[in-house]
């Protein structure tokens, strides 16, 4: 298990990988920005906007980390864009 961040300067670092993050563990599991909102309750728009640098709220942070966290389902059938 890696180590939990310690200072803010790698919580920041961490927050600014999550687009790098977030597109390798959904091809992973061979999901669509459509799928990782279903099963995120995020917003395929929040996704979409975090997957390209934006910025997201608190609430859909701590859900993407949940998601992030939660291992993957084997009975996926969705391709990937």
């Amino acid at each position: 298990m890696p180590n939990k961040p310690t200072s803010f300067r790698e919580m920041v670092e961490v927050i600014d990988g999550l687009p790098t993050v977030l597109r390798m563990a959904r091809r992973m599991r061979g999901l669509s920005l459509r799928g990782v909102a279903e099963e995120s309750g995020i917003s395929f728009n929040s996704l979409s906007r975090c997957e390209r640098g934006g910025e997201m709220s608190t609430t859909n942070l701590r859900r993407l980390l949940v998601w992030l966290d939660d291992p993957p389902r084997l009975d996926h059938t969705e391709e990937t864009p």
